[in-house]
């Protein structure tokens, strides 16, 4: 056998292994975890009929002086954990508009810590329907780490209009479904 035969054997014995385990999905789940970077850490979420609210909790935060703040996330649509994300809260406010089910944007402070560990996303416009939505939280960090450089010269002039423009997602959790009844 020459070379460039053992080598298109190679190729289509490799490829035909790749197509043939990418057919189960813990299988594409293994191949894309390593491939990207889907998720940092892990949140626990339930629903409280007591307060009509999704409590959410992490243990995760900001690695550095560059922490913005947390956000929380949530599908788009019920009962589809592959519809888009859409932000349900944020330390500031990010002009939300497209939340599920009649829900509006909540800007809350105490996500601009990096002790804040849970959050309380009140769904009481949502009660009653018996869906199950997921949800994830994002570590935002802004752009540029070194807090004494983030002066008007720098362009930041506000922290409340400078977070949309200067920040980005540093980690972002893996997603949890609940079923708000």
């Amino acid at each position: 056998m020459n070379g460039r035969r053992i080598f298109v054997i190679f190729t289509f014995c490799t490829s035909a292994l790749v197509f043939s385990l990418t057919g189960c999905s813990y299988t594409m789940d293994f191949i894309e975890s390593a491939i990207t970077a889907r998720s940092s850490f892990s949140i626990d979420a339930e629903y409280n009929p007591a307060t009509h609210a999704v409590d959410i909790r992490w243990k995760e935060g900001g690695d550095s002086g560059a922490f913005a703040g947390f956000e929380i996330y949530i599908t788009e649509q019920a009962n589809n954990e592959y519809a888009d994300y859409v932000a349900a809260a944020a330390g500031y406010d990010l002009h939300s508009t497209s939340l599920p089910g009649g829900l509006t944007f909540h800007e809350d402070t105490s996500l601009r810590h990096n002790y804040t560990r849970s959050y309380s996303h009140g769904v009481n416009v949502l009660a009653g329907h018996g869906n199950a939505y997921f949800y994830r939280v994002g570590v935002i960090n802004w752009d540029e780490e070194d807090p004494s450089k983030r002066t008007p010269a720098n362009g930041y002039t506000d922290p409340s209009t400078d977070y949309i423009a200067k920040t980005n997602i540093d980690k972002i959790s893996g997603y949890v479904m609940v079923v708000i009844p």
